[in-house]
């Protein structure tokens, strides 16, 4: 089951003469005399922001941040950037926060900011609910990316960690950063974000242009950023503060090694480790915009088509082949589909992914002005669901906007049919007709359909793909439980699911209900007098034929559950499809592994599963999957996607080590060795 996941205890803010103040550490925010002057003089002058911001054509910039407080630095920096940084560029803010402001806090302490009026009114639209994780907002069409880590500043900047060797996580961690931000309070309040282990992972993550700034001149801190590899220098501080701190990364050489596994799920970035080596550039070479930007994406299901819609947001002409006529014409042609979160309220790499997925697809959707939003209420069904929803059910006492236990009189009220069990309400859910959806998705230019190709094999020459008569650097394979077809993936263990929804119509005993339910069942509010109602599965059959005893059996669950008498629920239609899972009911993506040379680089796991092998993980060129997805697809691919898609663009990552590594297309590879 795991541990529990530890709630993040917002700060109890008090305000002092005008100026927010945190009785946790016993100081300020900000300085009396002018927080803006002075956020501008130590962190934005401090790392020379406005001359590299203007040098910028269509790189990327991180900056990295070790205490996000008020969020005053990032909207100065967010400012900053407008003025000064290529509309082709963009920017990465790494920001961690172990004691966030509530959003109501927040909102008073920026009222104090009325030049930062327009970045303060996006941040407060998207600020998250305060659960621990990565949380990746996006401003500007995406030009400019938050990343509000929560939780601990050490551990928050470890996770971004691929390698425990500096040179390797040089060569296999795509997340450099550019400018460090020291804030937080003074290192005698608050000593844990001023401690020598997050100096060392700071050079972990640091290149030769890398600078850092910070308004502290204690000498601990001092010697901490030498001891790590920055050469310091002393500046005058800002108004009655004398002195302040910058530097520059200078070299790893002889840091101590991070308490991390061996990179098997990453791969090695060659050509950017030796750009960021040499010293010509901060940031990482674009290689689709300098070269060929051509990607093909093989299945045009969701994941299909949400691969698609990232990659031509970020300017690839994007090739979609699928060899049906359509889009979404299998397992995602679903009409009542519904975003469906399974939440637990213990840590696991299925929960942890699950929760940042749910929240991140929420926003998704709600950008891209798609779906319908509701409440949704799944019902306890069974001893299992029982004992889960209790656990649950305490842990959502701290996150009430997320949703809240309820008991059967409560449940009832909200569906507005008579419950039989207590159950767990979700405040923010969606139905979707995810044919339309992936229809929408594809509208852009960019985006090239391609019905009616078959593929049978993959093709590889002179660096380039060639499939459906289309050639290309990258290809994404979305082709479900089909993905087995070719040898490069054939290794891969996903399991064709066959499922069937139900259609009836709206009667007396059902035309009341008011929200989706799923239980034993699932049933959905009625749309033009038609309940969607389902769904049965079936192992391993790999393709779908319409089943009167599958209608009869979604009928008797919502019959049985409700205490609605059969012959009340009239037949209507049906739909179904063959979706894929893999063994541990996480998806598959990242870069297809090169299945030999993997056996042979991480033979040592067969005698220790944590050995350490000091090697990247052998990949195929150009080669990456995205699928197996299960009945979650609707709410995990929206971050999937776009963490993948940020991969191949050599973008910095929006996942933590732990996560990339339980949906590498490689664990399998390695499980077979450690067994």
């Amino acid at each position: 089951m795991g541990h529990r996941f530890i709630p993040i205890c917002p700060v109890k803010l008090t305000w002092v003469d005008g100026v927010p103040y945190s009785p946790l550490f016993e100081d300020v925010y900000f300085c009396r005399e002018n927080g803006v002057l002075e956020s501008q003089h130590v962190f934005l002058e401090g790392n020379d922001l406005a001359v590299r911001f203007s040098a910028l054509k269509d790189n990327h910039f991180v900056i990295a941040e070790t205490g996000f407080g008020t969020g005053l630095n990032f909207l100065l920096t967010w400012a900053l950037w407008k003025k000064h940084a290529s509309p082709l560029a963009q920017l990465f803010y790494y920001s961690a926060e172990l004691h966030p402001l509530t959003h109501t806090d927040l909102a008073q302490v920026l009222q104090l900011f009325p030049e930062l009026i327009d970045e303060a009114n996006a941040l407060l639209e998207t600020y998250p609910i305060l659960t621990p994780g990565m949380h990746a907002l996006h401003f500007d069409n995406h030009k400019v990316n938050l990343i509000l880590m929560l939780g601990d500043a050490k551990e928050s900047y470890k996770s971004l960690l691929s390698a425990p060797t500096a040179l390797l996580n040089h060569e296999t961690c795509l997340t450099k950063i550019d400018a460090w931000f020291l804030d937080g309070f003074a290192p005698s309040k608050n000593p844990e974000v001023w401690q020598q282990g997050l100096f060392n992972i700071m050079a972990y993550l640091s290149t030769p242009k890398t600078t850092v700034a910070t308004f502290s001149a204690a000498t601990m801190v001092k010697q901490g950023l030498t001891a790590a590899g920055f050469e310091v220098e002393k500046r005058q501080g800002y108004g009655r503060k004398r002195d302040m701190t910058v530097a520059k990364f200078k070299s790893s050489v002889g840091l101590p090694n991070q308490k991390i596994p061996s990179p098997w799920a990453f791969v090695g970035w060659a050509l950017a480790q030796q750009k960021a080596m040499l010293g010509q550039g901060p940031t990482y070479v674009q290689e689709a915009q300098a070269g060929n930007n051509r990607v093909i994406v093989l299945g045009a299901g969701l994941s299909g088509c949400m691969m698609a819609y990232q990659l031509a947001s970020l300017g690839y002409e994007v090739y979609l082949l699928d060899k049906e006529n359509r889009v979404a014409a299998q397992a995602s042609g679903n009409p009542y589909t519904v975003l469906f979160p399974k939440l637990s309220a213990f840590k696991a790499p299925m929960t942890d992914f699950m929760l940042s997925s749910y929240l991140y697809a929420l926003n998704f959707y709600q950008a891209l002005g798609v779906g319908d939003f509701t409440p949704l209420l799944m019902l306890a069904h069974n001893e299992r669901e029982i004992k889960s929803q209790a656990h649950l059910k305490e842990w959502l006492l701290t996150y009430p906007e997320i949703g809240a236990w309820v008991d059967e009189t409560t449940a009832s009220t909200l569906l507005g049919l008579k419950a039989k069990t207590s159950g767990i309400i979700m405040h923010q859910s969606m139905t979707v007709n995810s044919q339309l959806l992936c229809e929408r998705l594809i509208a852009s230019t960019n985006i090239h359909f391609m019905p009616n190709v078959c593929v049978d094999a993959l093709k590889f020459e002179n660096g380039l793909w060639d499939i459906g008569d289309v050639q290309a650097p990258y290809v994404v394979l979305t082709t479900g439980h089909e993905l087995g077809n070719f040898k490069e993936t054939v290794h891969f263990p996903v399991t064709a699911t066959v499922g069937q929804m139900s259609f009836v119509k709206a009667s007396s005993y059902t035309a009341s209900l008011k929200i989706p339910v799923c239980g034993e069942g699932h049933i959905l509010p009625a749309k033009e007098g038609i309940h969607g109602i389902g769904a049965t599965y079936h192992l391993k059959k790999t393709s779908f034929q319409s089943s009167i005893e599958d209608d009869k059996q979604n009928m008797a669950k919502i019959a049985a559950q409700f205490n609605i008498p059969i012959d009340a629920l009239t037949l209507t239609g049906n739909w179904g499809g063959v979706r894929a899972a893999t063994p541990d009911y996480l998806p598959l993506v990242g870069p297809v592994p090169d299945s030999e040379a993997f056996m042979k680089q991480f033979e040592a796991f067969k005698y220790n599963s944590k050995a350490w092998v000091a090697a990247a993980m052998p990949a195929l060129k150009g080669l990456y999957v995205c699928a197996g997805f299960g009945s979650r697809g609707l709410t995990t691919l929206p971050l999937a996607s776009y963490w993948l898609t940020s991969l191949i663009h050599q973008q910095p990552s929006v996942l933590p080590r732990e996560q990339i590594q339980a949906i590498s297309p490689a664990r399998f590879l390695r499980k077979q060795l450690i067994v």
